[in-house]
């Protein structure tokens, strides 16, 4: 019975806060074990709209995987980025989140830059410890999508 009113009391404040204009932050920390770079086949070429309009077909694209608990799933999810650029969409595996970077110049302009994130309405931004260096993973055989989600975390090479 008092688990119950707690749960209630616990929904009316968190409703009355979102009501308010005044969401409640998300500020749980993450943790971070890690991320790797792959080049991969996609399973079927991919259209993307560019910001001109022109819609280009990729048939490959750069796997990123951030590996660590992410609360994709289980919660909100955090928004992600590289240095101050947003990461735009990103899906969730099991051991963490991905993203696909489609053009070699644009991996190459994201090198160097910190691996971060922020809960939703939360105006800091976090940092996860590590600068992102995609020179670091084999990016010249191309691996099928699905193996290279599966596959575990792939250390980077020694600079």
């Amino acid at each position: 019975m008092k688990t119950r009113l707690l749960l209630a009391l616990l929904a009316v404040v968190v409703a009355t806060g979102l009501a308010a204009g005044n969401p409640i932050a998300w500020p749980v920390p993450l943790t971070f074990k890690g991320y790797d770079v792959a080049l991969v086949t996609l399973d079927e070429p991919h259209p993307v709209a560019q910001p001109n309009g022109q819609v280009l077909t990729y048939r490959q694209a750069y796997l990123v995987r951030l590996f660590g608990d992410f609360a994709a799933g289980h919660g909100p999810a955090p928004a992600i980025y590289l240095g101050d650029e947003r990461i735009p969409e990103f899906g969730s595996f099991a051991s963490g989140l991905y993203f696909l970077i489609y053009e070699k110049t644009k991996l190459d302009g994201l090198a160097g830059r910190e691996i971060r994130y922020t809960w939703y309405n939360d105006a800091s931004i976090h940092n996860l410890g590590r600068r992102f260096e995609p020179n670091r993973f084999d990016l010249t055989t191309p691996v099928p999508l699905r193996e290279a989600l599966t596959r575990p975390l792939v250390p980077p090479r020694l600079p």
